[in-house]
């Protein structure tokens, strides 16, 4: 009939005998949180551009541009593929799409695509808002009989399209290049036809070997790295960190901000990718202390704040180095069991001191027994805590229960689990309270934290690279405040350190023009007047959006000069302390970014900086997601296939011949040649 619905799509798996049916790629995008304020949202799912960066999942490989850059890529773990018997389209259809986080579908027809690096100066301010208001239509109905005709209602102002971050382009990296790519995408491909061959092989003949290779065969088709690298997150109350972690996941407000100049960060947490099992827009995971733990703790916690109390540390023959130790150890303690049990009225510091015989043994039980009052919320046990969100606020309500007072204390990391450009490439972005924390409980957790990182980004305000000190003391202030006693300087020879500069809008025009405008200098005086002019020619003609976008342009160049001179600057005279290497330096805006996004404004998304943080962030997992790709492609899948090579020659050679489908043997070596063609553009790489 011609209203008959169209029936699904066959699913290739279901003759499978092993292995679970995955996800179709055209499954339909979902919404995962409406806010209330302007977000950054994302196009379409087939909606894609060159020079991107995809998420992970099946996608069509076009050719280098014509500079030799790659116009798109699909990271190498890429989800179940179809039969290779049906051509890709050549419009990426993306397997878990990313549905950006914010507004509500929209009713109305979404603006055309445009790319507004290139976009004229009058569009970079106001793509979403006409230069007039439309006059409203007539109200008035026709009355029967009457000649009268209404006017036809105008159509409402379309949508614009939203800023892209998978469209991002990748960074220059032979895990990024179209050859690994192309390869990569045919692995799983094969893997996938070798099953299938082997499935219709088995039902005629009985063999534990075509048992295995299926199992593995079926394991290969899935094929996703694992890899990751853990970058860390610095920053004070108040500079700007948990803003740009939600910038960087392009996921706002999943990190708690604060404007209130308290810390919001109390536990170690650690923004990771989705996994195949997490089904709804955020899983969140909690780690705290069981029974057994938390006794354990509260002994050393004692133990550490009594000590500087003893009388053996309290003498002469105590040296200053050591009773410097000894007061760090104590005060760092107490800050741990002041919160953890501050509301008890019996708690004070005379409490803990009490120095009689079996005091010790008295005040650890009873600080047991409070800890063990605590009413952890529901959903947890065996020392793990599991729930979902649907929205970024539903996430916030519950991660900030463990960073209360009573719970902190006993909590050892936050784990959230959701879909971001960033995390595709195996990053894990790591939110860790502030080294100035005034609780040093907290600082000593970070300390710890930090060990295992592999990058460590500092995230400090602009103006204190270029105010009151020295570039060289004011960064150096920065990194000795970051790092661990331990570390003191010579820790940059040891971790990746980067330096982001949040805040860069925030600048005196008045200053930046005597600062950078003029001969010699990044912006010319002839570029400036110019635009002087505009104003005060769009000032006379009461013509306020002309102003606005002069005003903009003014803004946004002396933004980038500054940028550019706090950059060169701080590597400049921290080089001797990077031992050869280039200090990474990056400016960013997250109010600008935030500001854009929604509007599809390209240009001043781009100079918000946070794309560029971003690529910096797929470049610390790239030789690491290189090297697990190439071991896929070069041993596991082309040990399997040999082994089902060489069993299908022994097949042929043998009595069972007559028994076997020949053409099915022959589509297996078949299978062989064109992965060794495969093999041959990875080796390449």
């Amino acid at each position: 009939m011609a209203n008959e619905a169209p029936k699904p799509p066959t699913n290739i798996f279901q003759d499978l005998s092993l292995g679970d049916s995955p996800q179709q790629s055209t499954s339909p995008r979902r919404r995962i949180a409406p806010l209330k304020k302007s977000r950054y949202t994302s196009p379409k799912a087939g909606n894609t551009s060159s020079g991107n960066i995809l998420p992970v999942g099946t996608g069509s490989q076009t050719s280098a541009g014509s500079t030799g850059q790659v116009e798109s890529i699909t990271f190498f773990a890429p989800g179940p593929v179809l039969p290779r018997t049906k051509p890709e389209p050549q419009t990426t259809q993306l397997q878990a799409p990313i549905a950006f986080f914010g507004t509500t579908p929209a009713q109305t027809p979404r603006a055309k695509v445009h790319n507004h690096t290139t976009a004229p100066l009058s569009s970079l301010l106001s793509p979403s808002t006409p230069n007039r208001t439309p006059q409203s239509p007539s109200i008035s109905s026709p009355t029967p009989n009457s000649d009268f005709v209404a006017s036809p209602t105008p159509e409402p102002p379309a949508l614009p399209t939203p800023y892209d971050a998978t469209a991002e382009a990748a960074p220059p990296h032979p895990l990024f290049s179209a050859t690994f790519q192309d390869a990569l995408q045919q692995g799983p491909e094969i893997a996938q036809e070798a099953a299938r061959a082997i499935q219709t092989l088995g039902t005629s003949v009985g063999d534990n070997k075509l048992v295995k290779l299926l199992a593995e065969a079926m394991a290969l088709r899935r094929f996703r790295g694992t890899d990751t690298r853990t970058i860390a997150v610095l920053g004070d109350s108040g500079e700007g960190k948990s803003s740009l972690i939600n910038s960087l996941l392009h996921f706002p407000g999943v990190a708690q901000t604060s404007d209130i100049g308290s810390a919001c960060t109390s536990v170690v947490t650690e923004y990771r990718q989705k996994r195949h099992k997490d089904t709804v827009p955020i899983t969140i995971e909690v780690e705290y202390l069981s029974a057994s733990e938390i006794r354990d703790l509260v002994k050393e916690l004692l133990w550490s704040y009594r000590q500087l109390f003893l009388p053996s540390v309290e003498s002469e023959e105590t040296s200053e180095q050591d009773y410097n130790r000894f007061m760090r150890e104590s005060e760092q303690a107490w800050s741990a069991l002041s919160a953890a049990f501050k509301h008890k009225r019996q708690f004070t510091q005379s409490f803990a001191q009490d120095m009689a015989d079996g005091a010790l043994e008295r005040i650890t039980d009873q600080l047991v027994q409070w800890a063990g009052e605590i009413e952890w919320p529901t959903g947890g046990g065996d020392g793990l805590w599991t729930s979902t969100a649907q929205t970024a606020d539903e996430c916030v309500e519950k991660t900030k229960l463990f960073m209360q007072d009573r719970f902190w204390p006993f909590t050892k990391i936050i784990r959230v689990y959701l879909d971001s450009p960033v995390l595709k490439t195996g990053v894990v972005l790591a939110d860790l309270p502030g080294l100035q924390d005034t609780n040093l409980a907290r600082v000593r957790a970070t300390q710890d934290f930090l060990i295992k990182c592999d990058t460590i980004m500092i995230v400090a305000k602009i103006s204190r690279a270029i105010t009151d000190q020295s570039l060289k003391s004011s960064l150096f202030y920065v990194l000795s405040r970051h790092m661990p006693m331990e570390w003191e300087q010579s820790g940059t020879q040891r971790l990746n350190v980067a330096v982001v500069c949040t805040k860069s809008k925030e600048i005196n025009v008045r200053n930046a023009r005597a600062e950078f405008c003029g001969p010699n200098r990044p912006i010319s005086v002839e570029t400036m007047t110019r635009l002087d002019n505009e104003i005060e020619a769009a000032k006379s003609s009461g013509d306020r959006d002309r102003k606005k976008v002069a005003k903009k342009q003014q803004e946004l160049l002396l933004v980038q000069a500054r940028n550019e001179h706090v950059k060169r600057n701080l590597r400049s005279v921290y080089s001797s302390e990077m031992q050869g290497r280039s200090l990474e330096v990056f400016c960013v805006s997250n109010k600008w970014y935030e500001k854009y996004c929604p509007k599809g404004n390209t240009k001043f998304v781009e100079a918000s900086g946070v794309p560029d943080v971003r690529r910096f962030c797929h470049t610390v997992t790239a030789d690491a997601q290189l090297n697990e790709a190439k071991h896929f492609l070069r041993s596991r899948l082309s040990a399997m296939l040999n082994t089902l090579n060489l069993w299908a020659d022994t097949s042929l050679e043998n009595q069972e011949r007559e028994r076997l489908d020949e053409s099915i043997l022959i589509k297996v070596k078949g299978l062989i040649d064109e992965v060794r063609s495969t093999h041959r553009l990875a080796v390449k790489c």
